[in-house]
């Protein structure tokens, strides 16, 4: 039922009720959707279908607000794209290496692919070569 979401609590009985409808689990920068305390306000008992709907609308929102927050509007951007923004504002000031963006895009840290690299490129290319910038081998909003 929630297959491709990857989620990130460190609730037990989130992971468990997530990891039973079929999303993934993983680390913070590499979620679609963080389920922290605030979800904890949800009114349960709701249906699968209803607490599905719940997940893809707050996916949809926290995607939108990252997306305006950076570029200052809103824009629809390919799956890669948006992992890639969303990790990188999760890192703040810290940026992220080309490894890490990797990761986050579900290849292992060493793997020799450009994906990260196409994506990156098309970002800037649509959006101004300051948008994503690379200092010291780290990639920052």
């Amino acid at each position: 039922m929630l297959d491709n979401i990857a989620f990130y609590t460190m609730d037990n009985m989130w992971r468990g009720i997530l990891t039973d409808l079929g999303a993934t689990g993983t680390d913070f920068m590499s979620a679609d959707i963080i389920i922290d305390a605030g979800w904890a306000a949800v009114d349960l008992p709701m249906s699968m279908s209803e607490l599905k709907e719940k997940i893809l609308a707050d996916i949809d929102c926290a995607n939108s607000e990252i997306i305006c927050a950076v570029f200052g509007r809103n824009a629809d951007l390919p799956p890669v794209q948006m992992k890639i923004i969303r990790a990188l504002s999760r890192a703040g000031a810290d940026g992220l290496s080309a490894g890490d963006l990797r990761r986050v895009l579900g290849y292992s840290t060493d793997a020799n692919t450009h994906a990260a690299d196409t994506a990156i490129y098309n970002l800037r290319r649509a959006f101004g070569a300051d948008v994503i910038r690379s200092e010291n081998g780290k990639y920052k909003l």
